[in-house]
């Protein structure tokens, strides 16, 4: 048994077992200046060398507490001065002595701790208590930490419940929270599923936990993916001081882990006599590094596959954060012979002590399948906002088969548009309610042109032998479709938000911002007829007829927009006195099945004669946010957005 340097590892091969005698420092009533000692004993029952560390984990008052230490039976050797490391051989023990002299009749409260190599504890807490009224809680170990579990696996951490005070400790719940990979049972008994054991966990026959009663719980862990995960274990009891005691758990967090995606390497139909590169992510899904040691192919692995070695071993990457999980790419390559099937394996071996070695399975077939070519009819489009396009294929041909597929990707589109090519619309008449979703096997597609602005489209085809264009294995020219929506109306105002927390905003479901234009002789808004808004969506402003009158072409009520205000022939505001203005109210943040999605950030664009002006963008919070954003002067001279900026808590607070 010896003091040792703090740079001994606390890792033993051999399983190092630490038993406490008695598991607490229990004190008597005392009062000031009474002195009075207590001592543990922490012996070693295991078969390897057991490591204790960090005694600086230690809570208590440092007036009323000191601390010594022991080896064996040589009390004469104590010493209040706790090495980096002390180590306790298979047999030995070590005592620690705790003085208490109290400065009142409070008792005695606080904890020693330290860490050890223990595999069933790490982090050990030993309780300070003193006998006093009512139930008082003591968990051990105050966090769990489940370290590295592969994904599909399943691994279990015990920790004891245990009531050092006086009277029965009762359960209002035990909840897990976190992720949902985590669990409890106390026996069999799943604790979310039948929270009744928590009446009589002790079985003694009398509700709660008995006085110097002990329960054990289990808590389980069965990620079914890769990462770092984390929750806690927070119970309530009617512990006068601690009501609600939380464990920390934490799992897959400081240890290597890899991640391997795909998990099969898929080539499909490859043409023979051609290289096809498919990509393979490493990624770090610990906190920490991640060292790639070897990456290469099972020995019956087809020839016709090859690893492309543009990277350097060991492949080493940080450790992974919520935020991020670094990854690096590499390159499997296929080059195929014959129209035949091909097998083989890729297999990457790293520092994850859970999955040292990776295998990813590869298959892939050689054809001589020539590649399909895509076209499209027309390459170039100028449009209204709100007309719809018909994206037309029918020109792609394939030499030696036919086209199975046709997909349009929208490669570039402006900020905030959210519209994406149908087969058909529900109603042709209202095309910003969505559609039958474009159906690929049809050379042809629909879609509406929701925002003025530049979109591309890409044109990608697949044949019948699963071949796609343009790809690596066919780089054929890309197909690509462009499309400039530009205004005609003289005023052209166009409104789109996002909202963070809404996970799908183009659903039947979201919030709904609304887009308001108030004429110049208007004195409050979402009052009719001097306010064009959803409820008043095509007012009579000026002469009659048509001339000087406003419409609102698309309210969105369930997220991110489009909502659009246009206007032609507008008044001359120089002899009306004010400008046109424009606001945004946020007239429902919350969801009608999932509660309230909180911010959505507003972005507004005002266009004259068909020209983009001014942006203005601001975040609009809780519903009844009301924002009015910026005044349009139009006069035969001049025509200009000046901006307002003003912003309302509640719109029925508006002057």
């Amino acid at each position: 048994m010896a003091a040792t340097g703090c740079d001994d590892s606390i890792n033993s091969t051999a399983a190092a077992r630490l038993d406490l005698a008695p598991d607490r420092f229990l004190f008597p009533r005392a009062q000031a200046g009474d002195v009075l000692v207590r001592e543990v004993e922490l012996s070693n029952g295991g078969q390897g060398t057991l490591k204790l560390i960090e005694f600086g984990r230690s809570s208590y008052d440092l007036d009323q507490f000191s601390l010594e230490w022991y080896a064996g039976d040589d009390e004469t050797a104590k010493s209040s001065v706790f090495p980096a490391t002390i180590d306790v051989a298979p047999g030995d023990r070590i005592t620690l002595r705790l003085t208490y002299t109290p400065t009142d009749s409070s008792g005695a409260r606080g904890s020693v701790g330290f860490r050890c190599n223990d595999p069933n504890k790490g982090v050990v807490t030993i309780p300070i208590s003193s006998p006093r009224g009512g139930a008082e809680i003591f968990v051990q170990p105050d966090s769990i930490s489940f370290g590295r579990v592969p994904a599909g696996a399943t691994a279990e951490e015990t920790l004891t419940i245990s009531n050092i005070g006086s009277e029965a400790l009762l359960f209002d719940s035990i909840v897990v929270g976190g992720s949902a990979d985590f669990s409890l049972r106390i026996g069999d008994v799943n604790v979310a599923e039948d929270p009744s054991v928590l009446v009589d966990p002790d079985g003694d026959g009398q509700d709660g936990l008995a006085p110097e009663g002990t329960i054990t719980a289990t808590v389980v862990y069965a990620p079914p993916t890769e990462g770092p995960d984390s929750g806690e274990l927070i119970i309530r009891t009617n512990d006068g001081n601690r009501g609600e005691l939380v464990v920390p758990i934490t799992a897959n967090g400081a240890a290597p882990c890899i991640q391997v995606s795909p998990p099969t390497l898929e080539f499909s139909a490859a043409l023979v006599g051609r290289t096809t590169p498919k990509p393979v992510t490493i990624t770090s899904c610990g906190q920490e590094g991640l060292s790639v040691s070897n990456i290469r192919l099972s020995e019956d692995t087809a020839p016709a596959y090859r690893i492309r070695e543009d990277f350097e071993l060991p492949l080493n990457l940080p450790g992974a954060t919520p935020e991020n999980q670094p990854s690096e790419l590499i390159a499997v390559e296929f080059t195929p012979e014959d129209e035949a099937a091909y097998g083989g394996k890729l297999i990457i071996e790293s520092n994850d002590a859970a999955t040292p070695s990776v295998e990813v399975p590869i298959v892939g077939r050689g054809t001589i399948n020539e590649c399909p070519v895509p076209g499209v009819a027309q390459a170039s489009y100028t449009v209204l906002p709100l007309d719809i396009i018909r994206l037309d294929a029918s020109s792609s041909m394939d030499p030696d088969g036919s086209i199975a597929r046709y997909e349009w990707v929208v490669v570039e589109r402006p900020n905030g548009s959210t519209a994406v090519p149908h087969e058909t619309f529900f109603n042709r008449n209202s095309p910003a309610d969505g559609g039958r979703d474009d159906d690929t096997s049809t050379p042809e597609a629909l879609f509406f042109v929701d925002l003025a602005g530049h979109y591309v489209f890409e044109l990608r085809v697949t044949d019948n032998l699963d071949l796609v264009a343009p790809s690596e294995s066919c780089p054929e020219p890309v197909a690509r479709v462009e499309v400039t929506a530009e205004p005609n109306e003289d005023i052209h105002v166009q409104l789109v938000w996002d909202t963070a927390r809404d996970g799908d905003q183009t659903d039947d479901d979201g919030t709904d911002v609304d887009l308001h234009l108030l004429h110049p002789l208007g004195q409050r808004w979402s009052q009719a007829p001097l306010d064009c808004y959803f409820a008043n969506k095509n007012p009579d402003w000026g002469p009659p007829g048509a001339v000087a009158n406003p419409s609102l072409d698309i309210d969105d009520v369930n997220g991110a927009g489009p909502e659009n205000i246009n206007l032609d022939e507008p008044e001359n505001t120089a002899s009306l006195g004010a400008p046109y203005r424009v606001g945004v109210h946020y007239y429902r943040s919350e969801s009608f099945l999932v509660g309230d999605y909180g911010t959505s950030a507003v972005t507004l664009r005002i266009y004259l004669g068909g020209q983009l002006i001014d942006e203005f963008e601001r975040d609009l919070v809780v519903t009844d946010n009301f924002w009015t954003v910026a005044g349009i002067e139009w006069t035969p001279q001049e025509r200009r957005v000046v901006e307002i900026n003003r912003f309302w808590d509640d719109i029925n607070q508006i002057p």
